[in-house]
Protein backbone atom coordinates (compact mmCIF):
# COMPACT_ATOMS: atom_id res chain seq x y z
CA UNK A 1 0.00 0.00 0.00
CA UNK A 2 0.79 3.54 -1.13
CA UNK A 3 1.75 6.30 1.43
CA UNK A 4 -1.04 8.16 0.13
CA UNK A 5 -2.94 5.75 0.23
CA UNK A 6 -2.11 4.90 4.01
CA UNK A 7 -2.54 8.28 5.16
CA UNK A 8 -6.19 8.27 3.83
CA UNK A 9 -7.08 5.31 5.52
CA UNK A 10 -5.79 6.47 8.76
CA UNK A 11 -7.86 9.77 8.11
CA UNK A 12 -10.67 7.28 7.59
CA UNK A 13 -10.17 5.24 11.34
CA UNK A 14 -9.86 8.64 12.65
CA UNK A 15 -13.11 9.75 11.19
CA UNK A 16 -14.92 6.48 12.21
CA UNK A 17 -13.65 6.44 15.64
CA UNK A 18 -15.10 9.61 16.08
CA UNK A 19 -18.65 8.86 15.98
CA UNK A 20 -18.45 6.69 18.64
CA UNK A 21 -18.64 8.47 21.91
CA UNK A 22 -18.04 4.79 23.97
CA UNK A 23 -15.77 3.51 21.99
CA UNK A 24 -15.58 1.09 19.05
CA UNK A 25 -14.42 -1.99 18.71
CA UNK A 26 -12.31 -3.69 16.12
CA UNK A 27 -14.28 -5.76 14.73
CA UNK A 28 -16.53 -2.60 13.99
CA UNK A 29 -13.44 -0.94 12.10
CA UNK A 30 -12.51 -3.55 10.11
CA UNK A 31 -15.98 -4.23 8.69
CA UNK A 32 -16.08 -0.52 7.57
CA UNK A 33 -13.00 -1.40 5.20
CA UNK A 34 -12.97 -3.35 2.33
CA UNK A 35 -10.29 -5.33 1.45
CA UNK A 36 -7.92 -4.44 4.14
CA UNK A 37 -5.95 -7.05 5.46
CA UNK A 38 -5.85 -7.01 9.35
CA UNK A 39 -2.05 -6.33 9.40
CA UNK A 40 -2.50 -3.13 7.47
CA UNK A 41 -5.49 -2.28 9.88
CA UNK A 42 -3.73 -3.04 13.04
CA UNK A 43 -0.43 -0.86 11.93
CA UNK A 44 -2.58 1.70 11.32
CA UNK A 45 -4.53 1.42 14.74
CA UNK A 46 -1.10 1.25 16.56
CA UNK A 47 0.68 4.34 14.79
CA UNK A 48 -2.64 6.25 16.17
CA UNK A 49 -2.14 5.13 19.09
CA UNK A 50 1.41 5.37 19.41
CA UNK A 51 0.90 9.32 18.18
CA UNK A 52 -1.71 9.83 20.68
CA UNK A 53 -4.58 10.42 18.24
CA UNK A 54 -6.75 7.45 19.32
CA UNK A 55 -6.25 5.01 23.09
CA UNK A 56 -7.42 2.00 23.24
CA UNK A 57 -9.36 1.74 26.36
CA UNK A 58 -9.42 -1.34 29.31
CA UNK A 59 -12.30 -3.08 27.43
CA UNK A 60 -10.67 -2.98 24.26
CA UNK A 61 -12.45 -0.25 22.35
CA UNK A 62 -10.97 2.92 20.67
CA UNK A 63 -11.69 5.99 21.21
CA UNK A 64 -10.24 10.03 20.16
CA UNK A 65 -7.27 10.91 22.59
CA UNK A 66 -7.45 14.05 24.63
CA UNK A 67 -4.52 15.00 21.92
CA UNK A 68 -7.84 15.41 19.40
CA UNK A 69 -9.79 17.26 22.08
CA UNK A 70 -7.06 20.14 22.00
CA UNK A 71 -6.98 20.08 18.11
CA UNK A 72 -10.48 20.72 18.14
CA UNK A 73 -10.77 23.39 21.29
CA UNK A 74 -8.60 25.54 19.16
CA UNK A 75 -10.26 26.18 15.73
CA UNK A 76 -14.37 25.19 17.42
CA UNK A 77 -15.04 29.06 17.46
CA UNK A 78 -14.73 31.92 15.05
CA UNK A 79 -12.46 33.28 17.67
CA UNK A 80 -10.68 30.38 18.79
CA UNK A 81 -9.69 29.61 22.42
CA UNK A 82 -6.04 30.80 21.35
CA UNK A 83 -6.93 34.37 20.86
CA UNK A 84 -9.32 34.54 23.75
CA UNK A 85 -5.96 33.42 26.06
CA UNK A 86 -3.64 35.63 24.12
CA UNK A 87 -5.91 38.40 24.96
CA UNK A 88 -6.18 37.26 28.61
CA UNK A 89 -2.47 37.33 29.11
CA UNK A 90 -2.16 40.72 27.00
CA UNK A 91 -4.64 41.86 30.13
CA UNK A 92 -2.51 40.61 32.75
CA UNK A 93 0.42 41.89 31.63
CA UNK A 94 -1.31 45.46 31.61
CA UNK A 95 -3.15 45.52 34.52
CA UNK A 96 -0.32 43.67 36.45
CA UNK A 97 2.88 44.88 34.85
CA UNK A 98 4.11 41.11 35.04
CA UNK A 99 4.86 38.46 32.66
CA UNK A 100 2.25 36.07 31.84
CA UNK A 101 1.66 32.64 30.38
CA UNK A 102 -0.34 30.05 29.62
CA UNK A 103 0.07 26.10 29.88
CA UNK A 104 -1.46 22.33 28.75
CA UNK A 105 -0.39 19.12 29.34
CA UNK A 106 -0.57 15.88 27.43
CA UNK A 107 0.97 12.92 29.20
CA UNK A 108 2.52 14.07 32.15
CA UNK A 109 4.20 17.01 29.70
CA UNK A 110 3.43 20.80 29.95
CA UNK A 111 3.58 22.31 26.79
CA UNK A 112 3.85 26.33 27.29
CA UNK A 113 0.80 27.88 24.32
CA UNK A 114 1.71 31.76 24.89
CA UNK A 115 3.78 34.25 26.78
CA UNK A 116 3.76 37.64 27.10
CA UNK A 117 6.79 38.45 28.95
CA UNK A 118 7.51 42.36 31.03
CA UNK A 119 10.61 44.09 31.35
CA UNK A 120 11.99 43.67 35.03
CA UNK A 121 10.28 40.45 36.05
CA UNK A 122 11.34 36.62 35.78
CA UNK A 123 11.68 35.23 32.49
CA UNK A 124 8.63 32.59 32.58
CA UNK A 125 8.82 28.95 29.73
CA UNK A 126 8.40 30.46 26.33
CA UNK A 127 5.94 29.49 24.00
CA UNK A 128 6.12 26.37 22.20
CA UNK A 129 8.41 24.65 24.82
CA UNK A 130 7.77 22.17 27.26
CA UNK A 131 8.49 20.80 30.57
CA UNK A 132 7.43 17.79 32.45
CA UNK A 133 5.14 18.41 35.24
CA UNK A 134 6.96 18.77 38.28
CA UNK A 135 6.72 20.96 41.98
CA UNK A 136 8.63 23.47 40.75
CA UNK A 137 6.64 24.16 37.23
CA UNK A 138 3.54 26.75 37.75
CA UNK A 139 0.20 25.57 37.69
CA UNK A 140 1.53 21.83 37.40
CA UNK A 141 -0.24 21.45 40.77
CA UNK A 142 -3.36 21.21 39.04
CA UNK A 143 -2.77 18.52 36.55
CA UNK A 144 -1.23 16.24 39.03
CA UNK A 145 -3.53 13.83 40.91
CA UNK A 146 -3.91 15.03 44.43
CA UNK A 147 -2.86 11.67 45.97
CA UNK A 148 0.47 12.29 44.27
CA UNK A 149 1.11 15.69 45.56
CA UNK A 150 -0.16 14.78 48.62
CA UNK A 151 2.87 12.46 49.51
CA UNK A 152 5.45 13.73 51.33
CA UNK A 153 8.36 11.03 50.78
CA UNK A 154 7.84 11.74 46.72
CA UNK A 155 7.87 15.78 47.19
CA UNK A 156 10.71 15.03 48.93
CA UNK A 157 12.46 13.38 46.41
CA UNK A 158 11.60 15.68 43.74
CA UNK A 159 13.17 18.88 45.83
CA UNK A 160 16.30 17.01 45.93
CA UNK A 161 16.31 15.79 42.44
CA UNK A 162 15.94 19.69 41.52
CA UNK A 163 18.16 20.84 44.07
CA UNK A 164 15.35 23.49 45.61
CA UNK A 165 16.12 24.57 48.54
CA UNK A 166 12.58 24.84 49.60
CA UNK A 167 11.46 22.88 52.83
CA UNK A 168 9.17 19.92 52.06
CA UNK A 169 6.43 20.43 54.62
CA UNK A 170 6.35 24.17 53.16
CA UNK A 171 6.05 23.02 49.81
CA UNK A 172 3.22 20.45 50.72
CA UNK A 173 1.45 23.04 52.69
CA UNK A 174 1.70 25.34 49.68
CA UNK A 175 0.54 22.56 47.22
CA UNK A 176 -2.60 21.92 49.93
CA UNK A 177 -3.71 25.74 50.04
CA UNK A 178 -3.54 25.70 46.12
CA UNK A 179 -5.56 22.66 45.49
CA UNK A 180 -7.89 23.70 48.32
CA UNK A 181 -8.09 27.54 46.99
CA UNK A 182 -8.29 26.69 43.43
CA UNK A 183 -5.42 29.13 43.38
CA UNK A 184 -1.62 28.92 43.30
CA UNK A 185 0.74 31.47 44.97
CA UNK A 186 4.18 29.38 44.78
CA UNK A 187 5.58 31.97 47.58
CA UNK A 188 9.03 32.19 46.37
CA UNK A 189 9.47 28.58 47.03
CA UNK A 190 11.57 27.50 44.30
CA UNK A 191 13.11 30.54 42.80
CA UNK A 192 14.40 33.05 44.88
CA UNK A 193 13.56 36.93 44.38
CA UNK A 194 10.59 35.73 42.35
CA UNK A 195 6.95 35.36 43.35
CA UNK A 196 4.53 33.50 40.79
CA UNK A 197 0.84 33.05 40.65
CA UNK A 198 -1.68 30.24 38.38
CA UNK A 199 -5.26 29.43 38.35
CA UNK A 200 -6.54 26.63 36.22
CA UNK A 201 -8.77 27.06 33.42
CA UNK A 202 -11.67 24.12 32.69
CA UNK A 203 -13.29 22.98 29.84
CA UNK A 204 -16.78 20.63 29.96
CA UNK A 205 -15.43 19.83 33.34
CA UNK A 206 -11.95 18.82 32.89
CA UNK A 207 -8.45 20.69 33.32
CA UNK A 208 -6.91 21.89 30.47
CA UNK A 209 -5.20 24.86 30.54
CA UNK A 210 -3.31 27.02 33.55
CA UNK A 211 -3.28 30.73 33.60
CA UNK A 212 0.09 32.19 35.13
CA UNK A 213 1.93 35.20 36.32
CA UNK A 214 5.44 36.20 37.23
CA UNK A 215 6.38 39.37 39.15
CA UNK A 216 9.71 39.71 41.28
CA UNK A 217 8.90 39.12 45.02
CA UNK A 218 9.68 42.71 46.28
CA UNK A 219 6.84 44.26 43.86
CA UNK A 220 4.33 42.92 46.70
CA UNK A 221 5.28 45.72 48.89
CA UNK A 222 3.49 47.61 46.68
CA UNK A 223 -0.13 48.68 48.49
CA UNK A 224 -3.15 46.26 47.62
CA UNK A 225 -1.10 44.11 44.51
CA UNK A 226 -1.28 40.77 45.82
CA UNK A 227 -4.96 41.25 46.46
CA UNK A 228 -5.38 42.59 42.84
CA UNK A 229 -2.90 39.51 41.23
CA UNK A 230 -5.92 37.31 42.67
CA UNK A 231 -8.63 39.09 41.63
CA UNK A 232 -7.63 39.66 38.14
CA UNK A 233 -6.29 35.99 37.97
CA UNK A 234 -10.16 35.13 38.81
CA UNK A 235 -11.31 37.34 36.86
CA UNK A 236 -9.79 36.37 33.60
CA UNK A 237 -10.53 32.36 34.61
CA UNK A 238 -14.14 33.38 34.37
CA UNK A 239 -13.96 35.47 31.22
CA UNK A 240 -12.35 32.95 29.09
CA UNK A 241 -13.98 30.01 30.69
CA UNK A 242 -17.41 31.66 30.32
CA UNK A 243 -16.21 32.17 26.21
CA UNK A 244 -15.13 28.52 25.66
CA UNK A 245 -17.76 27.24 27.28
CA UNK A 246 -20.59 28.92 25.35
CA UNK A 247 -21.64 30.78 28.62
Amino acid sequence: MNEKSLIARSIKVIDLVSRYEEGIRYSQIDAAFDGLSPTTLSKILRELAENKVIEKTGNGTYILSRKVFYWGQSVKNEQSIMQVLHEELLHLNHVLKASANCFTHIEGTMFCLDRIDEPNSPSLLAAGKKVRIGIGVLGAVFFKPEKMWGCKDKIEAEIRKKGFKAGTDDVKRMISRALAEDYQDDEGLFFPGSRRFAVPIRLGGNTVYVLGIGIMSVRLEEEGLYEKIKAELFASRQRIEKNSNGG
